[in-house]
């Protein structure tokens, strides 16, 4: 999971909530843009890029340097035509997980890339 957001509440809880079903997460510096962004996904090799709605411009600009295959999906205000996060997570209840449905991680598994 490639997370570009500003900081916020729900990053950290984008984070932890990631972590805790034994999903890595990559935190990128907000600052980067066109190749070096690109690289850094390119990189990081995420199935999933969640970005904060104030940088979804930026992040469509090196959309066609994507490997293909990587879903990415827009938390907040979106212009690009991103799948919605956060109303993704609206539509859904808030009960907790069922222990079938994740794996705990443990003390041996990666958790970030910085």
């Amino acid at each position: 999971m490639f997370v570009l957001s500003l900081n916020c509440p729900d990053y950290m809880a984008i984070w932890l909530g990631v972590t805790r079903i034994s999903g890595i997460v990559a935190l990128v510096n907000t600052n980067l843009v066109g190749e070096q962004l690109a690289y850094s996904v390119k990189i990081a090799a995420p199935k999933h890029v969640i970005v904060g709605g104030e940088l979804v411009d930026t992040f469509a600009a090196v959309l066609p340097q994507i490997p293909p295959g990587v879903q990415c999906w827009a938390h907040g205000q979106n212009n690009q035509g991103f799948l919605r996060i956060d109303q993704e997570i609206q539509r859904l209840g808030g009960d907790r997980l069922h222990r079938s449905e994740y794996r705990a991680p443990s003390i041996l598994d990666r958790a970030l890339y910085i």
